[in-house]
């Protein structure tokens, strides 16, 4: 509880242990618990559930636009993401929109390991969660998954394979099992590029 004081976008400023921080310490601090919130939470689930914590990395997300905070915030949602319990509240937090303007919006260097997270974390939320599929296909997540298929960028924060991979992934649950989701992804022609794709992408991915 005492590390989510400092990612509490709504208390920051009237905490007065947060609020004597500068600018760049408090960014550090962040950091810090956060990346420490990414380890305990595959410990103490149930617990940061009860206290709303993954509420407040939802919230985080949306507030800080900075590479080093989203990529700790990302980790931490990834981890989560992968118990039940939080799927459908994190659908209910926008997080599934606030993911895909990520993979939308940011596109310049060093992002592309944050977009290949999104799609992890997209991938978990959706996988076996018919509420959160149906959601993910209204805010044209189906869209996003066509569109980034065919991905030959390398940058400093990853790479073009690892992130397809990714992008597979969360074709593979949040779109098939689906019978809508799976219609919609016909209709757009994704059967295809998934057929282009095959035609020239690596072994691995094959």
């Amino acid at each position: 509880k005492a590390l989510f004081i400092y990612l509490d976008p709504a208390s920051i400023e009237q905490n007065q242990i947060v609020a004597r921080w500068a600018g760049p310490q408090l960014l550090e601090l962040q950091i810090h618990a956060l990346n420490i919130l990414s380890h305990l939470i595959a410990l103490v689930p149930t617990h940061v559930h009860e206290i709303g914590g993954h509420f407040t990395l939802a919230l985080f997300l949306q507030s800080y636009t900075d590479i080093p905070r989203r990529k700790s915030a990302m980790m931490a949602i990834l981890n989560a993401s992968n118990f039940e319990m939080f799927k459908v509240e994190f659908q209910q937090n926008d997080l599934i929109q606030t993911l895909l303007d990520v993979i939308n919006t940011q596109t310049e260097a060093g992002t592309l390991y944050l977009r290949e997270l999104s799609f992890n974390i997209l991938s978990n939320i959706c996988k076996d969660c018919r509420e959160n599929q149906k959601t993910f296909r209204r805010v044209n997540g189906i869209e996003a998954v066509k569109d980034n298929l065919q991905c030959a960028e390398v940058d400093q924060s990853g790479n073009s394979t690892t992130f397809q991979v990714a992008v597979l992934d969360c074709l593979t649950n949040s779109i098939f099992g689906n019978k809508r989701s799976e219609l919609h992804f016909l209709d757009i022609e994704g059967v295809q590029v998934l057929l282009d794709l095959i035609e020239s992408c690596e072994y691995t991915l094959k």
